[in-house]
């Protein structure tokens, strides 16, 4: 699986999952989700996390979309952050040695 900001990384990403094809790695993107009517983002990213065989997390400066629900997301975590918690939970859960890769960028404006 495949998650991180989409606007501010889309170059990384791109590069990211090509190199995961070179490998003969399969990238699970949330673009890839196929939405149902009686789905919403939050259920339906987070089965994809715990389908997924490893998990590549990468962030930088935006913090991406925050889904309002008091119930499933009370501490206001961004999808990216949610896919990332629910992976380290079920990992936990399932003895799993799950592959988990998380990736902090930082960038400077060239002027």
């Amino acid at each position: 699986m495949v998650s991180s900001t989409f606007k501010d990384l889309e170059e990384h990403r791109a590069k990211l999952i090509k190199t995961l094809h070179r490998q003969k790695l399969f990238a699970i993107e949330i673009e890839d989700r196929s939405s149902k009517p009686d789905d919403d983002v939050i259920p339906s990213s987070l089965n994809m996390v715990r389908d997924a065989s490893g998990y590549i997390g990468l962030t930088s400066h935006r913090y991406g979309q925050v889904p309002e629900d008091d119930e499933r997301n009370p501490d206001a975590y961004s999808m990216t952050r949610l896919g990332l918690e629910e992976d380290r939970k079920s990992t936990r859960l399932n003895s799993s040695t799950k592959p988990i890769s998380y990736a902090v960028l930082s960038f400077t404006n060239k002027t």
